[in-house]
Parts: C-alpha cells; structure tokens; sequence
C-alpha cells in the first residue's frame, strides 16, 4: 500500500511542478500569434507582408468594395487573403478557383482570437505588426484601401 501512496505522490508532485514550470504567465505576441494560426491552424507556408481578412460584418457596400479589391489583388503574392464568410451576402465563387494565397477560414481563427473585429488589415513592417486598420467602416473604407494599394505597389 506504501508503494502505491508513493507513486501517487511522486506521479502528484511531478505534475504540479511542470505544470507550475510549463505554464508561467507567458504572453504571446500578436506576431506569434498570427503566425500560430496562419502556419498550424490553416496550413500557410508562404511569405506574405501584409493580411485582408475579409468577414461577412458592416456594410454591404463596403463588403462589395473590399471584394473588389481582393479580386484586383488576388494574384499578388505579397497579400494574404484570408476569407472568413459563410457567403450570405456575397457569392465567393469567383475566389474558390485554386490560388495560394486565399485562404478560406470557416473556424474564424484570428477573430476568435481577437486579432481581428471585421474585415481588416493587417500590415508588416518586416516581422512585426506596423497597422492593424479595419476595412468594414464605410467612413474610411476608400482611405483604407488606397493605403494598403499606395503600400503593396512600394
């Protein structure tokens, strides 16, 4: 009986001290963390400097616009688009045809996460985050868009 106590309590330290060692109050970066969910969540190897997360929230018209863009732009291989709509309100058909830069993101990862709120932007600076801009508010949608086009052309 004594061996039993003594196996239960050496299996009871062993997992309190790495549970107390392995999981300190580390705090993940948003780099880190969108590089987790881009690499292991949806399976994307490539570069990329900036994000467009298109989601199905604000405006219709400004879903319409942004779809635009994503068309415009699906080709360059510096943007990584990654579509997190049920298509409700857009048919994405004309973005299912095979291009590795689109991705479709039926889990919702980086607004789970709350990287994102909406369709959104997320542009690099090197590793590093530079801007995060939403693309889902009509009053700055145009600005917006024109920014990130002024960015990628550079």
């Amino acid at each position: 009986m004594t061996y039993i106590k003594q196996i239960i309590n050496y299996t009871l330290f062993t997992s309190i001290t790495l549970l107390t060692l392995g999981c300190g109050n580390k705090v993940i970066s948003n780099e880190k963390l969108i590089e987790h969910l881009i690499k292991d969540s949806l399976g994307y190897k490539d570069n990329y400097n900036s994000i467009v997360v298109f989601q199905e929230k604000g405006c219709i018209h400004c879903q319409h616009r942004l779809f635009d863009f994503i068309k415009e732009n699906k080709t360059n291989k510096n943007i990584l688009f990654i579509i997190q709509s049920d298509e409700q309100l857009i048919n994405l058909s004309e973005l299912k045809e095979k291009q590795g830069n689109i991705i479709f993101d039926y889990k919702k990862y980086l607004y789970n996460y709350n990287v994102v709120n909406g369709s959104s932007a997320i542009l690099f600076n090197g590793s590093k985050i530079d801007t995060i801009m939403p693309l889902d508010d009509s009053s700055s949608l145009s600005r917006n868009i024109a920014f990130i086009k002024n960015r990628i052309d550079n």
